[in-house]
């Protein structure tokens, strides 16, 4: 074999540094040449005749979720957790809310609302407390014959630092594992839920 002739080229090679030249020519052309991919036709919220509700309807409830990381919160989150259970407890005096807790954790957290009977506790993988950032979007969609509202979640991914921090420390709960009855999935990124309504 001639080594003077790089195997994915006909030109000769000459230097580490043409080499790399010539095979980013080459990856650039077969990218610039390649057939688009196929795109699946999803079916979004929208075209189901869903929308995000604004801030300001009126809505069922309030999810939060138990804080408990120690990599975030200083003194494995107890002094966190306290100032969380008294916002929690004051929102719970207006609305129902849903704390979602790691499995491990939710006794925990069942003890700390025993005198709130308007919070319940779910056990389910978390993140963390920030369930607008790792959890599913709201989005309804109004019964026109008994007017009515159904709800759905839209599952998000996350940009990079986020991922990351899903794939060590838990995941975004399904819908589905929140008790909505469907959950679509947003195949674009989004920084902290970026989006609002």
């Amino acid at each position: 074999m001639d080594r003077s002739v790089a195997p994915w080229t006909a030109r000769p090679c000459r230097g580490a540094a043409v080499c790399q030249q010539q095979r980013r020519e080459v990856k650039a052309q077969a990218v610039a040449t390649a057939p688009p991919p196929q795109v699946q036709k999803l079916k979004t919220p929208k075209s189901l005749g869903y929308c995000i509700p604004g801030k300001y309807e009126k809505h069922a409830g309030c999810w939060m979720g138990w804080l408990d990381k120690p990599y975030l919160w200083r003194e494995n989150a107890k002094p966190v957790q306290e100032q969380y259970t008294a916002v929690a407890k004051a929102i719970s005096q207006f609305e129902p809310l849903t704390m979602l807790a790691n499995p491990e954790l939710a006794d925990e957290a069942r003890a700390a609302f025993a005198d709130a009977p308007n919070v319940t506790v779910v056990e389910v993988p978390i993140n963390d407390g920030w369930a607008r950032d790792w959890g599913p979007s709201c989005t309804a969609i109004t019964d026109a014959k008994t007017g009515n509202r159904k709800v759905a979640g839209v599952h998000w991914d996350f940009q990079l630092v986020w991922r990351r921090a899903q794939e060590g420390h838990g995941h975004c709960p399904p819908g589905a594992e929140l008790g909505q009855g469907h959950c679509g999935r947003a195949h674009c990124a989004a920084e902290g839920r970026s989006a609002g309504v």
